[in-house]
């Protein structure tokens, strides 16, 4: 077995554990032992750690990951890792001058109705410090393939030890800014432990001889960093900038109780990341031989596998809401954000219904497209926030989210159609989404059961073969119905030989 293959094994299986860890936090004991403003403390410190990260690391991860395997087939590089760390340090402490004069300014944004931010200053930045050295790391790890020990420390450990923290919390054995200290510590622990195996590993050699240098293409490297500076930020400001303006507007409690909504919401994108890995390399290799045939198969498959995948797990989580509240701890309280859930989940659900827009522009020459558009994003995201937010409330952000979604998605459809005349749509898209609809709509008229433990498994039984039947008559994915038709062979193959 290859080492990418074996590697992705670990990786997959370690993604789901996380997952599965994460929900057990998010659903079951941050409810249940944690206030609302709390767990929007935890999500605020992580949110703006995360959006300060773009502006505190410039790019060098992403440079890190592309230039290390070009660089160390040339040269002896021990002083690069080490040169990168120096450069994360640089611009960390650059970022604290420039935070340092504008501080006031972010305080006062969040005085009114969340007054208490201004203490968590010094953990959200400190948190910040230990994600840009963990970045750099993380994409050196990646480079030399040692990526499974990088997905079992951020996805399994991370959630984990968060586990434990609350337990501790839940005990009484210390008072919530000492959890907030120690959940910010779990990061030092991560970052610690990756030094520590890369240095068993002997991966890991610190050295001062940056002549190498002398061979790299700097103005080469530091365009590409600019540009995914950019990019990066324009992301980060569209991922976080809902939870920090709910803060500003609402306070910490309306936080706690959105960025939890959303969090339940995400888990339908989860598959799209695994088919972006699949793609990514085939469509770079495709462009590269100027092979648009390919890559046209690729964005219709990618298309309607995804919405395919997407629309089932939108009708599973929108129909089971009630019992998700019903098993959540303060559920009722939780429930305010029904509609965050929904609106959230239907904008993931057109993001995966176009397709391998992304991978397509970022693997071809218009590469810079994508990151430049990126803070048009982050424009429309803040305008959208900020416009919404004070009259709809949690309500607004999510719909905010589809919004700006739907209008990134199709920038990008149409950028594609006019630089390659492809599209992903065909008429299985609309059959797809009439099935969608009618499944969803019935899943939404049954009643409840008395019981949820009936209700939620039945109810979910009911959807998945309802919806899987559906899709195979209608041969709406020849990929599905392969992998169906397979399956029944297999379990029949199996069921045969045991009665042998």
């Amino acid at each position: 077995m290859g080492i990418i293959i074996r590697q992705s094994i670990w990786i997959s299986a370690s993604s789901y554990l996380g997952i599965v860890l994460g929900y057990v936090n998010i659903i079951l004991l941050f409810p249940e032992f944690l206030e609302t403003d709390q767990i929007g403390s935890v999500r605020f410190i992580q949110s703006t750690s995360a959006l300060f990260l773009q502006f505190a690391q410039v790019g060098i991860s992403a440079a890190v990951l592309r230039y290390y395997p070009i660089i160390a087939q040339r040269r002896d590089v021990r002083g690069f890792i080490p040169s990168m760390l120096l450069a994360s340090v640089f611009f960390f402490i650059l970022f604290l001058v420039i935070f340092w004069t504008v501080e006031d300014y972010v305080w006062e944004y969040f005085s009114q109705n969340a007054p208490e931010t201004q203490a968590y200053a010094g953990l959200i930045l400190t948190l910040t410090f230990l994600m840009s050295m963990q970045a750099v790391l993380e994409a050196y790890s990646r480079s030399i393939l040692e990526a499974v020990v990088v997905n079992v420390l951020r996805d399994v450990l991370l959630r984990a030890v968060t586990t434990l923290l609350v337990a501790g919390y839940a005990l009484q054995w210390f008072d919530f800014m000492t959890f907030l200290q120690l959940f910010v510590g779990i990061y030092a622990l991560n970052l610690v432990l990756l030094v520590a195996y890369l240095g068993q590993r002997e991966q890991l050699r610190f050295s001062l001889d940056f002549r190498f240098w002398r061979h790299v293409n700097v103005r080469e490297m530091v365009s590409f960093s600019l540009f995914t500076f950019l990019g990066g930020s324009g992301s980060g400001i569209f991922r976080r900038v809902d939870a920090f303006m709910i803060t500003s507007v609402l306070g910490l409690s309306a936080t706690g109780i959105y960025t939890t909504m959303f969090n339940i919401a995400v888990v339908i994108e989860v598959p799209m990341a695994a088919i972006a890995q699949i793609s990514q390399p085939i469509i770079a290799k495709a462009f590269a031989i100027n092979n648009l045939e390919t890559i046209a198969t690729i964005y219709r498959k990618s298309s309607i596998n995804q919405q395919l995948i997407g629309s089932l797990l939108f009708i599973g989580i929108w129909a089971n809401l009630h019992n998700l509240f019903a098993i959540m701890p303060n559920g009722e309280t939780f429930a305010q954000g029904y509609w965050v859930v929904v609106l959230v989940g239907l904008s993931k659900l057109v993001d995966m219904t176009t397709g391998s827009n992304n991978e397509i522009i970022n693997m071809s020459e218009y590469y810079r497209f994508n990151m430049l558009m990126m803070l048009g994003l982050a424009g429309l995201a803040v305008t959208t926030n900020w416009l919404l937010i004070p009259r709809f409330g949690m309500e607004g952000a999510a719909g905010a989210t589809l919004l700006t979604i739907m209008v990134f998605n199709a920038a990008k459809l149409i950028f594609i159609y006019y630089k390659y005349s492809l599209l992903p749509f065909t008429a299985k898209n609309a059959w797809l989404l009439v099935v969608t609809a009618g499944v969803l709509y019935l899943a939404l008229c049954i009643p409840p059961m008395r019981s949820v433990w009936l209700d939620l498994p039945l109810r979910s039984l009911g959807i998945t073969v309802l919806f899987g039947t559906l899709v195979f008559l209608l041969r709406i994915s020849e990929d599905a119905n392969r992998l169906l038709l397979m399956g029944v062979r297999r379990a029949g193959l199996h069921s045969r030989n045991k009665l042998e």
